[in-house]
C-alpha cells in the first residue's frame, strides 16, 4: 500500500475522537438524552467504519500500531458521550442516585466561616440530587429548606447566587459529561485517552523521520495539526475539570481546604465566576395586541418558514434583572418563611393566592398576565421612585 494512503487512513480514528467532543456539550436538548440508543447506533456504525479502514490499511508498520492507539482513544471518547447520554436520561438519573440520607449537619456553614459560597455550592449539589429522586425517603424537608433559606437570611444576592449554583449543577448533569468525569471510571478513562494521544504525538515524528521520503509534506502537516488539536483539547478538558463546581464539591466533601485555596490562586473564587447573563426575556401580551410590529419582506420570510419564529422574537425583549427586584423577591421569601412552617411529613403549605381560579390553566395564565400588566402600570411611578411594588 502507498505510504500516503496509509497516512490518510490514519486520520480515520480522529473522527471518533472528535465526535466525542466537547465535554461541555453532550446534549443540545433533553430529547437527545432520551434518544441515547440512536447515538449508540451512530457509535457502532462509526466504529465499524474505522475498523474497516484499519483492516484495509493494515501493513504491520509502526504507523499501523499508532493507528491502534488513536482508535482506542477515539473509541473511549465517543463511547463516553454515548454513555453520558444514557446516564442523563431522567429515569436513569433517578435510579442511580443513592438512597442514603443527606447529612447537612456535618458540613455546616460554620465550617467555612465567611466562605459561605462553598457551603452554598455544597447544598446546591445536594439539592439537585434530591430533585432527581422520585421519592424523598430519607431527607427531611424542614432541614433542607432551613439550609436553603438560611443562605438568603442576610442577603437576597446570596439567594440568587445559590440558585445559579443549583441551575448550573442541574445543567451539568443533563447536558455535559459531568456524570462520568467525576467518577473513578471517568477519570481513569481520561488518563488513558491522554496517555494514548500523547504517546502518538511523541512517536509519530520518529515514524516520519524513519520513512521521510515516503510521506507527503502536506499529509504530514495535517496529521500534526490533528494530533496537536487533540492534545490541546485534552489539556483544556483537564483545566475545565479542575475549575468546575463539581470538583469543588468533591473537595468540600473530602475537606481538602488547602487544595481549594490553591485553586483560588489559579482560577479565582467560586463566588466571582459568572454563571449566567443576568438577563431574562419579557413578553407583554397587551403590547403584542395593541402595537403591531410588521416584519420586513414578509412574503420571503413566510416562504422560508421563518416568519413565525422572527415574529415571536420581535415581541420579546431581553431585560437585565435589577438588584431591587432580587431584593424584593428575597424579602417576600423571608416573610413567607416567618409566617409559615413546613410540616414534618414533607408537606409544604400551599399559598391560597390563585386557588380561586377554577378555569383551565391557559385562562389562569392569561388572567395573571393581564393583571400583572395592569398592576405594573398602576405602580409605575412607585417603581421608578422607590424600586418596589406596593403589594
Amino acid at each position: 500500500m502507498n505510504a500516503n494512503t496509509e497516512l490518510t487512513a490514519f486520520w480515520a480514528p480522529f473522527l471518533l475522537l472528535h465526535l466525542g467532543w466537547p465535554d461541555t456539550i453532550t446534549a443540545y436538548a433533553l430529547e437527545d438524552n432520551e434518544l441515547w440508543l440512536r447515538h449508540f447506533l451512530g457509535l457502532a456504525v462509526q466504529t465499524g467504519m474505522a475498523i474497516y479502514v484499519f483492516i484495509l490499511a493494515w501493513t504491520g508498520s509502526h504507523l499501523s500500531i499508532l493507528y491502534l492507539y488513536m482508535f482506542f482513544a477515539g473509541l473511549i471518547k465517543y463511547g463516553e458521550r454515548t454513555w453520558v447520554l444514557r446516564k442523563a436520561s431522567i429515569e436513569t438519573i433517578r435510579e442511580s442516585v443513592a438512597d442514603e440520607g443527606i447529612n447537612f449537619s456535618e458540613f455546616s456553614q460554620s465550617t467555612y466561616g465567611d466562605r459561605d459560597e462553598y457551603y452554598g455550592l455544597f447544598v446546591a449539589y445536594r439539592l439537585v440530587r434530591v430533585y432527581f429522586r422520585p421519592r424523598i425517603l430519607n431527607v427531611k424537608v424542614p432541614s433542607l429548606s432551613g439550609n436553603i433559606l438560611g443562605l438568603a437570611s442576610t442577603s437576597s444576592e446570596k439567594l440568587f447566587k445559590f440558585m445559579e449554583l443549583v441551575h448550573g449543577s442541574t445543567c451539568d448533569n443533563l447536558y455535559t459529561k459531568s456524570p462520568l468525569l467525576y467518577t473513578r471510571c471517568g477519570l481513569s478513562l481520561r488518563v488513558i485517552t491522554f496517555f494514548l494521544t500523547s504517546s502518538v504525538l511523541v512517536l509519530f515524528p520518529a515514524v516520519v523521520i524513519h520513512d521521510k521520503h515516503k510521506f507527503s509534506n502536506t499529509d504530514v502537516t495535517i496529521t500534526y495539526i490533528l494530533l496537536l488539536g487533540a492534545i490541546i483539547l485534552e489539556l483544556y478538558s483537564a483545566v475545565l475539570i479542575l475549575s468546575s463546581d463539581r470538583f469543588l464539591v468533591w473537595l468540600i466533601e473530602h475537606k481538602k481546604f488547602s487544595t481549594m485555596k490553591a485553586l483560588e490562586c489559579l482560577v479565582g473564587r467560586a463566588s466571582t465566576q459568572k454563571r449566567w447573563s443576568n438577563n431574562m426575556s419579557q413578553f407583554s401580551l397587551l403590547s403584542f395586541i395593541m402595537k403591531e410590529k410588521p416584519l420586513p419582506c414578509p412574503n420571503i420570510l413566510k416562504h422560508l418558514r421563518l416568519d413565525k419564529k422572527l415574529e415571536k422574537q420581535g415581541y420579546a425583549v431581553d431585560m437585565e434583572i435589577p438588584k431591587n427586584l432580587k431584593t424584593l423577591i428575597g424579602l417576600y421569601l423571608r416573610k413567607k418563611k416567618q409566617h409559615s412552617q413546613i410540616g414534618p411529613t414533607n408537606s409544604i403549605p400551599v399559598d391560597p393566592v390563585g386557588l380561586n381560579f377554577t378555569e383551565e390553566l391557559e385562562k389562569s395564565i392569561l388572567a395573571w398576565h393581564v393583571a400583572t400588566d395592569i398592576r405594573h402600570e398602576l405602580d409605575g411611578e412607585a417603581i421608578k421612585q422607590h424600586g418596589y411594588y406596593n403589594y
